[in-house]
């Protein structure tokens, strides 16, 4: 495998933070669309919230993909790291 550990740890930091805003604006988009409710609750607002559903499950796919990315990543760099010991 040829791989720099470094970059491998950098581009995993990139990814953590990426997947943490996009979960911190999503909880926080899907709490002011609730609160719209208040507001705005007729037909189109309820097409529009059951389209937002779909693609918040779809972006809660993409976090937990991104999750698993970077565990693999900081495993991966660990091990090679140890390899360029020996």
């Amino acid at each position: 495998v040829i791989a720099n550990p470094v970059e491998l740890l950098r581009f995993e930091a990139s990814l953590r933070d990426l997947t943490q805003e996009i979960r911190s604006r999503r909880v926080a988009l899907e709490k002011e669309t609730s609160d719209v409710s208040s507001f705005w609750n007729d037909a189109r607002y309820r097409k529009f919230v059951k389209e937002q559903e779909t693609l918040m499950l779809q972006i809660q796919v993409f976090e937990r993909m991104s999750e698993r990315y970077s565990d693999f990543l900081r495993r991966k760099a660990a091990a090679l790291d140890e390899i360029n010991r020996r």
